[in-house]
């Protein structure tokens, strides 16, 4: 709820949202340390203003421009990474991960979007989690998983 009052409070300000989303500090819902093998689920509200598709090429979707959540992942680097959304509506899943690399997904499982990341490297990884379309009247509720 913080943030739709905090949506509803930059489109009344016009230009308060950033152009280029922020990597790191804080997540809008949480940051943790997840060690490898661990799990972790968090309800979100998706979408923004930031298209996507500026970021990297195959990216898609409407972004806030501060981390939805921020993981500081614990790993050997042997094990495969998961980050999955489950929503009722069309969302998009947008990563940057400690290699400064954007990483993106769309309707890998019907309008959910899913990313596997085999050998993942221990780090931060800022994720955003978008929907198909821009607007205050487009923020959709979704389950962020890690695993």
């Amino acid at each position: 709820m913080r943030r739709i009052a905090a949506v509803a409070a930059c489109a009344a300000l016009a230009g308060c949202v950033s152009a280029t989303p922020q990597t790191g500090g804080a997540g809008n819902y949480g940051t943790t340390s997840l060690n490898a093998g661990s799990s972790l689920s968090v309800e979100v509200v998706a979408g923004g203003s930031i298209p996507a598709a500026s970021l990297a090429s195959g990216c898609v979707g409407f972004i806030y421009d501060t981390p939805d959540y921020v993981m500081i992942y614990q790993t050997s680097g042997t094990v495969t990474l998961n980050v999955r959304v489950r929503s009722d509506t069309n969302t998009t899943l947008v990563i940057r991960d400690p290699r400064g690399r954007w990483l993106c997904a769309d309707d890998v499982e019907g309008y959910d979007p899913a990313l596997a990341m085999p050998n993942a490297p221990a780090g931060e990884y800022s994720i955003w989690i978008g929907t198909a379309t821009s607007g205050p009247s487009q923020y959709q509720y979704a389950t962020l998983l890690i695993y």
